[in-house]
């Protein structure tokens, strides 16, 4: 009950001034790219920004944050990680 309030209010106080697209997987692909080599702050500033570029409100500010997962197979050795 009282996620469903606080959904309500975040959408009734949201700052977003236009609704855009939903992010495609090529997005997601360009995004990964050009996180390639950079710094983890790096990647999860770019996370956070698109985050915010659909979901900005007074209750983001105060009440949620960002994590990181990371995955490494084991056969291979690659890693990767993904900030949500």
């Amino acid at each position: 009950f009282l996620a469903f309030c606080l959904d309500g209010l975040h959408e009734d106080l949201s700052r977003v001034s236009e609704q855009l697209l939903p992010r495609t997987e090529a997005d997601e692909e360009a995004d990964e790219k050009s996180c390639q080599g950079r710094s983890e702050e790096f990647a999860a500033a770019l996370a956070w920004m698109r985050y915010l570029e659909r979901s900005k409100s007074f209750l983001v500010d105060l009440m949620q944050g960002q994590l990181r997962s990371s995955l490494c197979c084991l056969r291979c050795g690659h890693k990767s990680r993904k900030f949500e």
